[in-house]
């Protein structure tokens, strides 16, 4: 995904990934600023396909279509 440009929606979709690994692991506010480079790392360290990337989004997958 080099290059690509980030959209609204995929910052919006992202922004609900992380509130609701937030709720699921019962995150303070406080923790939040740990939580969220806890989140990034897991995203970089599974390196996420286009698929995921899609599911993650809601985008369609053009390779399904």
């Amino acid at each position: 995904m080099p290059g690509r440009d980030v959209s609204i929606f995929d910052l919006d979709a992202l922004r609900e990934a992380f509130m609701k690994s937030v709720r699921e692991n019962n995150v303070s506010p406080a923790e939040w600023g740990e939580h969220a480079q806890w989140f990034i790392q897991q995203l970089a360290v599974h390196k996420l396909s286009e698929v995921a990337v899609s599911q993650i989004t809601g985008a369609a997958d053009d390779s399904q279509q």
